[in-house]
C-alpha cells in the first residue's frame, strides 16, 4: 500500500522532532566579491519567480542567502533581530513582495534607494527614500558651490565584528571631509557585508539610520554632521507594475487620503502617512507580477540535524511537493542523522539525506516519490 501525506501530516507524525536548518551568511563575502546586478539586470533579477517554504527560518541569514542567490544587493538595518523566525509559503512571488512577506509579522518593511534594497523597521523604510531624496536635492542644488563630490560612487566590503563609526570615516576618506558629532553614534559590532558601489552620501546615510541618526552636508561638502533622524511623511516608489492605469484607478479608489500618482508606464509613487502607505503599498504589490519562466534553483548552506524522513519532508516543502512513500520504509526514515551542505541543491540535500539506505526518490509533477526498487 502506498501512503499519501501532506507535508502538514508528516511533521505531525514526528511530532517532537528537533530540526534545524539555518540558511548561514556566506564566508564568500570576505574571500571574494559577489557580482550584484546592476541597472537592467537588477530589474529583471527582482521580478524572477521566487518559490519556497520556510520554517522558523532565522530572518537574517535567511535574507542573505536569497540576495546572494538573486545577486540583489540589501541592506539590513541593526535594529533587525537577526534570529527573528520566519515561517513562510512563497510561490511565485517577486522579489518585493517576497521583502513584504517575511518583514510584514515583525514590523518590518523595505524600501529601494538607487542601486540597493534597505530592510528595516517600517516607520524607517517608508520615510528613508523621501529624506534621501532631500538630501540628493541639497547636494544638486550647493553642487557649484561644493569642493568635493558627494556622489561619488565607491564599493563598501567589511568584516565580521567591524565597528559603524569605522565605516563612517572609512567611506568619507575619499572626500576629506571634517566630520562633526560622530560620537553621537555609540559603539556597535557589524556582522560581515559586502555593499555594492553607492554614492558616498547614501552609504553614511545607511550607516548612521540604523542609530536614527541622519547626515547634512554644507554648501561646500566640505562638514558633514551627524543629526537625528529627520521626521517626514512616507514616500515608497514601486516598480514592475503590471496595467499601471487600471492599477492606479483601484488603487485610488481605496485610498482616499494619500496621493497615489504614476511615475512612467510601469511604476508609481505613493506618499503620505506612514501607516496609510504601508497599507497600500500590500495592495500595490498585488500589481506585480514574478517572470515564471525565469525561474532560479536554489542552493543551500545548512546544517541539517534530524530524523531522516523530516529532512526530506523539509526539502520536498522547498518545492511545494507532497511526499508519496510506502510505510515499510518508515524505520529507514525515523533514523537521527546529521550533516553539513554548502551550496547544495534540493536533489543533492534528497541524495546525501537517504545516502546508504537503498531509499530512492523521483520527482513528478505534484509528488515526491520515495521507493526501493
Amino acid at each position: 500500500m502506498v501512503t499519501n501525506i501532506t507535508i502538514g501530516g508528516w511533521m505531525l507524525c514526528l511530532a517532537g522532532l528537533f530540526i534545524l536548518i539555518s540558511t548561514e551568511l556566506s564566508t564568500a563575502i570576505a574571500a571574494q566579491e559577489i557580482d550584484w546586478a546592476v541597472g537592467a539586470e537588477l530589474q529583471r533579477q527582482t521580478l524572477v519567480s521566487n518559490t519556497g517554504q520556510w520554517l522558523d527560518a532565522p530572518l537574517r541569514p535567511l535574507l542573505m542567502q536569497l540576495s546572494e542567490t538573486r545577486r540583489i544587493p540589501i541592506f539590513i538595518d541593526r535594529r533587525v533581530d537577526p534570529s527573528a523566525p520566519v515561517t513562510l509559503a512563497a510561490k511565485d512571488l517577486t522579489w518585493d513582495q517576497l521583502l513584504y512577506e517575511i518583514g510584514r509579522p515583525h514590523g518590518y518593511g523595505f524600501c529601494r534607494l538607487e542601486g540597493i534594497y534597505y530592510f528595516g523597521p517600517v516607520e524607517t523604510a517608508m520615510t528613508l527614500p523621501a529624506n534621501f531624496e532631500k538630501l540628493n536635492g541639497w547636494i544638486k542644488e550647493n553642487r557649484r558651490n561644493a569642493k568635493v563630490n558627494w556622489r561619488r560612487p565607491a564599493r563598501a566590503r567589511w568584516h565580521q565584528l567591524t565597528q559603524p563609526r569605522e565605516l563612517f570615516v572609512r567611506a568619507l576618506e575619499p572626500l576629506n571631509v571634517e566630520v562633526l558629532e560622530l560620537d553621537s553614534i555609540p559603539f556597535d559590532l557589524w556582522p560581515a557585508a559586502d555593499v555594492n558601489q553607492l554614492p558616498i552620501n547614501l552609504q553614511v546615510a545607511l550607516i548612521a539610520v540604523g542609530f536614527e541618526k541622519w547626515i547634512t552636508v554644507t554648501r561646500s561638502g566640505k562638514k558633514v554632521k551627524v543629526v537625528p533622524y529627520p521626521d517626514t511623511s512616507a514616500m515608497i516608489e514601486l516598480c514592475n507594475i503590471e496595467n499601471i492605469d487600471s492599477a492606479l484607478d483601484k488603487l485610488r479608489s481605496g485610498n482616499k487620503n494619500i496621493r497615489i500618482s504614476k511615475r512612467d508606464k510601469s511604476s508609481m509613487l505613493i506618499s503620505g502617512p506612514t501607516n496609510q502607505v504601508y497599507n497600500a503599498m500590500k495592495d500595490a504589490l498585488k500589481f506585480q507580477v514574478a517572470k515564471k519562466g525565469d525561474v532560479q534553483e536554489s542552493t543551500f548552506t545548512a546544517e541539517l540535524k534530524g530524523k531522516r524522513g523530516s529532512i526530506v519532508a523539509t526539502m520536498a516543502q522547498q518545492m511545494d511537493l507532497r511526499m508519496e512513500f510506502d510505510p515499510g520504509l518508515g524505520g529507514a526514515l525515523s533514523e537521527h542523522i546529521e550533516f553539513d551542505v554548502k551550496d547544495a541543491t534540493v536533489d543533492a540535500i534528497l541524495e546525501q539525506a537517504l545516502k546508504g539506505t537503498g531509499i530512492q526518490f523521483r520527482i513528478e509533477a505534484t509528488k515526491l516519490k520515495l521507493f526501493r526498487k
